[in-house]
């Protein structure tokens, strides 16, 4: 098939064969997606015209669609050729994502269009406990609690902790940590964590652990920030006192 525009200069006529692309599927539906996380989808793209492809970009109708990338070929798409590339959905709000692609090439824009649709999705994680009393604890001495992260959502991909991070300092008597098995005798066993990255499936949880060690008497009070997602927090409280 060709879409062929003949134009007329004086006597003569030039004739001007626009590529065509076929897409498979013509429809990419991504489903529910976490913020700022990533999924790939495949896309088969043949040429169905009689002259040979460069894609050089990858946009909407608007030109400033940023959740949806694509991966080009550095190749030319050759005629009747069908190439594999990948398409990623990346949403940076919550909601609907739904809108048409097109590809531009060396020779100006594909005119047929590729429906993507996906949804942005807060993170719905339980935090157990939400707040933490480690009570009284001697001066010097450590004193664990084991926190819960549920993931109660239910969809086909886990999401990732890029930024689990804690904003808890060094020095602050309320750390998270973990166990280090290399610790020597009348060590400290738990050593500060000062990242934590991971992943949740669905219908799964993982635990980490605080830590309160006071370095002096009295009570102390801190917060502890999980980030999962550019735009999601979670808070955890936390009190110890610190006694002889």
């Amino acid at each position: 098939a060709l879409m062929i525009t003949t134009l007329s200069c004086g006597n003569e006529k030039l004739t001007i064969v626009k590529p065509k692309l076929k897409f498979y599927p013509s429809t990419l539906d991504f489903g529910g997606v976490i913020i700022g996380n990533s999924f790939p989808k495949e896309l088969q793209i043949t040429n169905e015209g009689s002259v040979p492809v460069k894609l050089t970009s990858f946009i909407d109708n608007s030109g400033e669609n940023k959740e949806y990338t694509a991966i080009l070929p550095e190749e030319e798409i050759q005629p009747t050729k069908t190439y594999k590339i990948q398409v990623i959905y990346k949403p940076t709000n919550e909601g609907i994502d739904n809108t048409d692609m097109a590809f531009k090439t060396s020779k100006g824009k594909i005119d047929q269009m590729l429906k993507v649709k996906g949804k942005g999705l807060k993170p719905n994680v339980s935090v157990n406990p939400s707040t933490v009393d480690f009570g009284d604890v001697t001066v010097f001495q450590t004193k664990t609690v084991t926190i819960t992260l549920s993931n109660v959502l239910e969809f086909e991909t886990p999401f990732e902790f890029s930024n689990l991070v804690h904003e808890l300092k060094e020095e602050e008597p309320f750390q998270l940590v973990k166990f280090n098995d290399n610790a020597k005798e009348g060590e400290n066993p738990y050593e500060p964590v000062p990242i934590i990255k991971g992943v949740i499936p669905p219908k799964s949880e993982i635990m980490v652990t605080l830590s309160f060690t006071p370095q002096d008497l009295g009570e102390r009070k801190a917060e502890v920030d999980f980030k999962l997602c550019p735009t999601c927090l979670e808070s955890i409280s936390l009190t110890g006192n610190g006694i002889k």
